[in-house]
């Protein structure tokens, strides 16, 4: 079957890097790859990744009439009377490609005429990949003001109302609880967090491309990993060499608290884990720039409540 990946990294508010409550469109680098074709720029994401969860139900053309999958601009959202779906309107400049489901399949096709099939199966798990790529950006950087004018507000509302509809029906999701000792039913080794952020008292980790099962067949699955009862005041941030480097290096201890507020955007690729009583850690190699260093890094979280593997059935 044919290949779709689509990615982002510098991420940008309108005046630059720096966070700003008062924006609500997050911006970016887009990376695409459709078959043997890349294509880049850079635009709204938050729009892109909407789009990109319609898209899962329904097709998405090439038209004049709606938004590009990469738009320069998309802060003009008008909201249905329910507030439970958005248009969002934005200049005509963006990349921009179509897609068309057929017999379980998923059609895209370029500007250019490129055409490309994908397994519907895939396509979906690197739209939800994406999508909670953005959103835990969203999460890492301080709550956005909800406008005051009630046209712009119903639009801000609409879009993560229907945000979360769509990212939520179109895959159920299975629970697998680890309570110890014994081997965890999943491993997060070569996985990659791309975001920690607080919720319900606990802790959600994201991942890139999911984790592996510990059982046969060992199987790759896409899912996200909930930590109950997880302070992020007690737990601990291990920055040590660039590149695993051996020998004298400056490191750095923090809170894991410190670390999201200086890191809200990161991936981290996981090359060993170890569970204890109330506590995971995960040492492996933090990327916090594209062009950077890799620095070895050790997290470690305690909890008081459960380790949950939320795995899309």
């Amino acid at each position: 079957m044919g290949t779709f990946k689509i990615d982002v990294d510098e991420f940008s508010w309108i005046n630059g890097a720096e966070d700003d409550p008062s924006d609500r469109c997050l911006h970016g680098r887009v990376t695409v790859q459709i078959g043997q074709t890349v294509l880049q720029d850079v635009g709204t994401v938050s729009a892109t990744a909407l789009y990109l969860l319609k898209s899962l139900t329904e097709d998405k053309l090439m038209n004049d009439s709606c938004i590009q999958m990469i738009p320069c601009c998309g802060f003009f959202m008008i909201a249905n009377p329910d507030l439970t779906e958005v248009s969002i309107i934005g200049c005509d400049t963006g990349t921009d490609w179509s897609v068309i489901h057929e017999d379980g399949r998923v059609k895209l096709v370029t500007e250019s005429g490129v055409t490309e099939y994908v397994d519907f199966a895939d396509y979906q798990a690197e739209v939800f990949r994406f999508a909670d790529k953005v959103e835990a950006y969203y999460n890492a950087c301080k709550p956005k003001e909800i406008p005051e004018d009630e046209f712009d507000r119903n639009g801000y509302t609409a879009f993560w109302n229907e945000w979360h509809r769509r990212r939520g029906e179109a895959a159920p999701i299975r629970q697998v609880v680890y309570n110890g000792p014994g081997t965890l039913p999943y491993s997060l080794h070569d996985s990659r967090i791309s975001g920690i952020f607080p919720v319900d008292g606990g802790l959600r980790l994201v991942f890139e491309y999911g984790y592996f099962s510990t059982q046969p067949p060992f199987e790759q699955v896409n899912g996200d990993i909930l930590i109950q009862q997880a302070d992020i005041d007690d737990c601990e941030v291990w920055l040590l060499s660039p590149n695993g480097g051996y020998g004298d290096f400056h490191g750095k201890k923090m809170t894991l608290a410190d670390f999201l507020r200086d890191y809200p955007a990161f991936s981290f690729e996981v090359i060993d884990e170890m569970a204890g009583y109330h506590s995971v850690s995960y040492q492996g190699y933090l990327l916090t720039d594209g062009d950077g260093p890799l620095i070895e890094t050790r997290f470690v979280i305690w909890y008081d409540g459960e380790l949950i593997y939320r795995v899309q059935a």
